[in-house]
């Protein structure tokens, strides 16, 4: 499979800002702030889901025979 730079590049940025906004707010210098653990894991998840969105997506511009899609003829089944 031939990634595309651009949406994996997305899904990094997307996901570290998820993970950062939590960072963020725990790591002020405000000893009133806990720890949720419930956004933590949702943030956790969100990231991962958003990260594995943007690995596995391609771009419009890259066609499937670049992106090692096999086709139906390849895979042996009928087309129509």
């Amino acid at each position: 499979m031939q990634a595309s730079w651009k949406t994996t590049a997305l899904g990094i940025v997307a996901a570290a800002m998820i993970l950062l906004m939590q960072a963020t707010a725990w790591l002020d210098d405000d000893p009133a702030t806990t720890l949720d653990w419930n956004e933590v894991v949702g943030a956790i998840m969100a990231a991962g889901a958003v990260l594995g969105i943007g690995v596995s997506a391609r771009d419009d511009k890259i066609t499937s025979e670049q992106s090692g899609a096999k086709t139906a003829a390849a895979k042996g089944t009928a087309v129509g």
